[in-house]
C-alpha cells in the first residue's frame, strides 16, 4: 500500500462518513443542531463548523499552504451551507 492509496482510502471513509451522519442529522428537528450538549462543543453546530474547518485545515496542509482564514469565518447561518462544506471537504 502506497501513501497515496492510504490517503485516497481514508478521504473515502471521512466522506461516507460524513455523509451518513449528515443524513441522519437532517432527518431531525432543526433546534437540534442549537441545543447545548455537554461535548467538547457545546451545540452540534458548531461540532460541525469545528470538522469543516479541521478538513479544510489539514487539506491546505497536504497542498502545502497555510490557511489564513478558516471556512467558518464566511458562514452565513444556514446549516444546509456547513454539510455542504463538511462534505466538500471531505
Amino acid at each position: 500500500m502506497t501513501l497515496q492509496s492510504l490517503l485516497r482510502d481514508y478521504a473515502v471513509y471521512n466522506h461516507w462518513a460524513n455523509q451518513r451522519i449528515i443524513d441522519w442529522i437532517s432527518d431531525q428537528p432543526l433546534e437540534l443542531m442549537d441545543r447545548q450538549t455537554p461535548s467538547s462543543f457545546p451545540t452540534l453546530r458548531m461540532t460541525f463548523l469545528h470538522i469543516w474547518d479541521a478538513q479544510y485545515l489539514w487539506y491546505e496542509r497536504l497542498q502545502g499552504v497555510s490557511p489564513d482564514a478558516f471556512p467558518s469565518k464566511q458562514y452565513d447561518g444556514l446549516i444546509q451551507d456547513v454539510f455542504e462544506g463538511v462534505l466538500r471537504s471531505s
